[in-house]
């Protein structure tokens, strides 16, 4: 026990490893060595058939419906994760009684955690294979406020103005440019107005690298490309998402001044994660 507690607060004080986090991710998943290869070697070759397609919706559905299917094998069994989400900071944050869309879903545990705390929730994800094991979810634990869709990000299939909340985590990291910003346009118009997007994406500068990240942002970029699709103001969330952390929001300029010492604080894993300045965690208010 002791040896274990010391290797693991060693991991923390290392200097901070982009491809040593993305490895444990995917081993998280239950990946062996071999899966990871060929898990990565698919990537390469769907982002290149990404990059090169006019019109994506139907490439971005194949492409993810065969990541899950062959490489990372959704199954029910993520449920056991779900008392982490309900006790969540953010989902504390957005608190009780909200409509809340979830995009880019997944297997819907984070819509599912925001429906068990009294939320209405709808929950889209491109991919049908996400959706299906969502669905199969909400009726395991007969969960009646939370619904699920196939969507795509960037055709968000609602009126203007229904949403107090929107969230999207490890999403726009995923989408084109061009993508990103027909996204973040159809997400200014279906949330309220003082609505809040939060949004958690992989920053640049932490250097995952990872080959179906098509465009990732830093922190300032991010920002600034929010304030110029018409949100009114932008909050950063200061410290990480961690279930033993309260939210914090500061300005984003000061976020962005922490950015610029990324150098600095690469010296050790824990306070560049703690910081949170491996993603762009961001609160956009219309």
């Amino acid at each position: 026990m002791v040896k274990s507690n010391i290797a693991r607060l060693l991991k923390w004080l290392k200097p901070w490893n982009a491809n040593l986090v993305a490895l444990e991710n995917l081993e998280l998943s239950g990946l062996d060595m071999d899966s990871i290869v060929e898990e990565r070697r698919f990537e390469e070759e769907a982002r290149s058939y990404l990059l090169s397609c006019r019109r994506r919706e139907n490439a971005y559905k194949d492409v993810y419906n065969k990541l899950y299917l062959e490489y990372l094998k959704p199954a029910p069994c993520s449920i056991f994760s779900l008392s982490d989400f309900v006790d969540n900071p953010v989902c504390n944050l957005i608190g009780t009684g909200k409509k809340v869309l979830d995009i880019g879903c997944g297997q819907g545990i984070l819509s599912l955690a925001l429906a068990l705390r009294g939320n209405y929730v709808h929950g889209v994800d491109i991919s049908d294979v996400n959706i299906s094991v969502a669905q199969y979810l909400k009726k395991l634990l007969k969960v009646d406020n939370v619904d699920f869709s196939i969507m795509n990000a960037t055709k968000l299939n609602f009126p203007a103005d229904s949403f107090d909340y929107l969230i999207s985590i490890d999403l726009v990291e995923h989408l084109c440019l061009e993508d990103v910003i027909a996204h973040l346009k159809e997400a200014l118009r279906v949330l309220k107005k003082n609505g809040a997007y939060i949004i958690i994406t992989p920053n640049r500068l932490a250097g995952f690298k990872i080959p179906l990240h098509l465009h990732e942002f830093t922190i300032e970029e991010l920002t600034r490309l929010l304030l110029s699709i018409g949100f009114s103001s932008i909050k950063a969330f200061l410290f990480r998402n961690w279930k033993w952390l309260p939210v914090f929001l500061c300005s984003p300029t000061f976020k962005i001044c922490l950015e610029r010492m990324h150098k600095l604080f690469k010296l050790t894993r824990i306070s560049y994660q703690l910081l949170w300045l491996d993603y762009c965690s961001l609160m956009a208010i219309k």
